[in-house]
């Protein structure tokens, strides 16, 4: 198995699958940073370039900050249960941007301050990566260490364990890494009834890729369980499942297809590892 450095991130090369899963179960272990510092730098993706001024103003208050990030942006499969017409979101690409891009996108949308609430129809259309990429950056900016992770939600229609992305701050006072959602509002609350607080996900309602693979090994859940909305049967099976978390370690690459080389895709990464390092 290859490990192969770019930049900040080690690429290891799964194409060769044979060699022992228990293998790059402990490299994935051993390449877990001990210092939550390490994620308190920007990234390619979460660095907001000459609009920095604009989100040193949000809100520091976690629950403040989700709220403020929902009245910009626009979950694309929530579009109708806002009361708002899809067609009005018609020449917006679901596509992850960096947030330089997504900072640019919502003033040529509506200039203005980013702290006041947009109209639904003014709103950047988005997904969960995206809630958790502008919530990753704006705690980074602060000096807060963050990062996304990649993984499943328990609190969604379609399946049991539902593909999301949520972020991960460090909370210096309690000592350990937090689980925000960002994307969940008072509309998702009525309607998927969870009954926990999404600025502190609690860990029974959110696993990581790796843990998921690591259930899925051990027979203790079904990779059919697994999935994103109605329409996918299984996304993930388990090699990719490991693959995919140790990916989204820190926000290094992204994930999904993304390396840190301005946002393209790369070719072959599902046969690839990225740990941030």
């Amino acid at each position: 198995m290859a490990d192969i450095r770019v930049g900040k991130v080690a690429v290891l090369d799964l194409s060769a699958w044979g060699a022992e899963q228990s293998g790059i179960r402990q490299h994935v272990q051993m390449t877990e940073l001990a210092t939550p510092d390490r994620y308190a730098s920007h990234s390619v993706f979460t660095d907001p370039g000459a609009y920095a001024t604009l989100i040193g103003g949000l809100p520091r208050d976690i629950a403040a900050l989700c709220r403020t990030l929902q009245g910009l942006l626009i979950h694309e499969a929530w579009i109708e249960r806002q009361g708002l017409d899809p067609a009005d979101f018609s020449g917006q690409s679901r596509a992850t941007l960096p947030v330089a891009r997504r900072l640019e996108q919502l003033l040529t949308i509506a200039p203005g301050p980013l702290s006041i609430a947009r109209p639904g129809a003014s709103r950047a259309l988005a997904t969960c990566r995206d809630f958790s990429l502008m919530m990753c950056a704006v705690l980074r900016h602060h000096g807060r260490p963050a990062r996304l992770r990649c993984g499943f939600g328990k609190y969604f229609t379609g399946h049991p364990l539902h593909d999301h992305w949520v972020c991960e701050y460090w909370a210096r006072d309690a000592q350990r890494w937090v689980l925000v959602d960002a994307e969940l509002d008072e509309l998702h609350r009525s309607l998927l009834k969870f009954d926990f607080d999404p600025t502190d996900v609690p860990r029974t309602e959110f696993i990581t890729g790796i843990e998921a693979w690591k259930r899925c090994r051990s027979g203790a859940i079904d990779p059919a369980q697994l999935g994103h909305g109605s329409t996918t049967r299984s996304v993930l099976c388990p090699r990719q499942l490991g693959a995919r978390s140790a990916r989204t370690r820190g926000d290094r690459d992204l994930g999904m297809g993304y390396m840190a080389r301005g946002g393209r895709a790369e070719p072959g990464i599902g046969r690839r590892c990225l740990v941030a390092l």
